[in-house]
């Protein structure tokens, strides 16, 4: 029982931690095709993340709307916890010291204040980490 029980929480923090890669892959494009800005920002003490792109109207961060999430139609703010991804913790965002992640219509890296990160920036899925390099990769180890 133990065994499978290790299992089972180790496909699951390999889960969350490939879904936030691709939600990270997905809000980059969606700042690529658009040519507006995107962020991604982690809420660790309430175990969630939430996508945000730029309002044409209103260009740059303080015009920023939640974009919606194209599986389930509604705010694209992820909480882990819940379903499938139960037991699995959001920890340490750290992209150039804050908590979010910002991408350019080039699918550059950026802090949250629009400087271009000088390392990866790193958030930990439980005992797996998504790292985002200032070129934009994204990877999970």
């Amino acid at each position: 029982m133990a065994v499978t029980s290790l299992h089972i929480a180790g496909e699951r923090e390999s889960l969350a931690a490939e879904r936030l890669a691709a939600d990270l892959r997905f809000v980059q494009a969606w700042a690529m095709t658009t040519h507006n800005r995107t962020w991604v920002v982690f809420d660790a003490s309430a175990n969630r993340y939430t996508a945000y792109a730029e309002d044409p109207a209103s260009p740059g961060k303080a015009g920023r709307l939640a974009m919606t999430d194209p599986f389930t139609l509604a705010s694209f703010q992820v909480t882990y916890g819940d379903d499938e991804t139960g037991g699995v913790a959001i920890s340490s965002p750290d992209f150039g010291g804050k908590v979010e992640v910002e991408f350019d219509f080039k699918g550059l890296a950026y802090d949250g204040d629009g400087i271009a990160l000088a390392s990866n920036g790193k958030v930990r899925v439980s005992a797996r980490t998504v790292s985002v390099s200032p070129a934009g990769w994204v990877g999970v180890s």
